[in-house]
């Protein structure tokens, strides 16, 4: 068995990966979105979960002010 062997087979590629200008822009703006997307679901997540304690906590603060008052 003889094996023929192509020569376009057995050359590198080389690949050169080129960046340009705008590149840095697109990170950038990539990244302030996921900041700012990230901080909105943050927040109302946060929201949901603060929001039933905070009112607790006011009517707790009112009915001790109310006794003070007596």
């Amino acid at each position: 068995m003889s094996k023929n062997v192509d020569p376009r087979d057995q050359e590198d590629v080389v690949v050169i990966e080129q960046r340009d200008k705008h590149t840095l822009v697109y990170i950038a703006i990539a990244a302030v979105f996921g900041i700012a997307i990230g901080g909105l679901i943050g927040s109302v997540v946060t929201k949901n979960k603060w929001q039933p304690a905070y009112q607790s906590l006011e009517k707790s603060l009112s009915k001790q002010n109310r006794a003070k008052r007596k």
